[in-house]
C-alpha cells in the first residue's frame, strides 16, 4: 500500500525523513537533504530502501529537522 507523510519544516536546514519497522530497524530513507522552511508532503510506497515490499503491520516515520525529533505511527494494511 502507499502512505502519505506530511510534516513541517519549521527551520530551513537539513532534514531526514526515515522509516522504521516496530523493533526500530530502519526500513526506508524517504527524505535525507537541506529544506527550505515549509509544509511537506512524500509518499511512501510500502518498500524497503532494497525495493521489496514491507510485511504488512505498524512502521514508525522518524523526521529530525532543526534539531527537533518527531514521530509518526502508520499502518500498512495487506
Amino acid at each position: 500500500g502507499r502512505a502519505m507523510v506530511a510534516w513541517n519544516v519549521s527551520v530551513a536546514g537539513p532534514v531526514s525523513l526515515k522509516v522504521f519497522d516496530a523493533s526500530g530497524r530502519e526500513v526506508r530513507s524517504l527524505v535525507a537533504r537541506d529544506m527550505p522552511a515549509g509544509r511537506y508532503t512524500e509518499a511512501w510506497n510500502g518498500r524497503a530502501n532494497d525495493g521489496s515490499a514491507v510485511a504488512p503491520g505498524v512502521y514508525f516515520v522518524k523526521l529530525l529537522s532543526g534539531g527537533n525529533a518527531h514521530r509518526q505511527k502508520l499502518v500498512v494494511a495487506k
